[in-house]
């Protein structure tokens, strides 16, 4: 009976734990796919603001004379 027990034990650890490690992937994932878009948001933002050039400069310069 106590063999049983510890088997089942652990049985119940393993498949818990395994729970905890797909979680874990997930996140991962979800982590990994944010990232890659706030990058691909931020060059886009950078090629946009070298293309075209922006007015607060043109104030500022005139605000300067």
């Amino acid at each position: 009976m106590t063999n049983y027990l510890r088997l089942l034990s652990i049985s119940l650890l393993c498949l818990s734990l395994q729970g905890c490690v797909v979680a874990a992937a997930a996140d991962l994932a979800a982590t990994t796919v944010l990232t890659a878009g706030k990058l691909a948001v931020k060059g886009t933002g950078a090629l946009i603001d070298a293309a075209i050039p922006d007015k607060d400069d043109k104030k500022k310069d005139e605000e300067d004379d």
